[in-house]
């Protein structure tokens, strides 16, 4: 798998939170409310982070409102500028 990621985001955020936001956005191909991701498949994807670090990621991506969590295992892009 590449992992790639916008600049612009990176730029507003940064590159992990970019990366993460690309993964959520692939993994959201229906463009549903919410997509089912559980955590080892961000641990399988994400072989260069450790699990804090993929905590980490997320949390920062909740705090800035651009991901909401649900139940663990369900994410949302709700910042609706990055659902292009």
């Amino acid at each position: 798998m590449n992992h790639s990621f916008n600049i612009d985001i990176a730029k507003k955020y940064d590159i992990n939170q970019a990366i993460m936001i690309e993964v959520i956005k692939r993994c959201d191909e229906e463009r549903v409310e919410y997509t089912f991701i559980t955590k080892e498949f961000f641990y399988d994807t994400f072989i260069y982070w450790t699990k804090k670090q993929i905590k980490e990621v997320i949390t920062e991506l909740e705090q800035n409102k651009i991901i909401k969590v649900r139940d663990n295992n369900f994410y949302a892009i709700i910042d609706k500028n990055l659902n292009n």
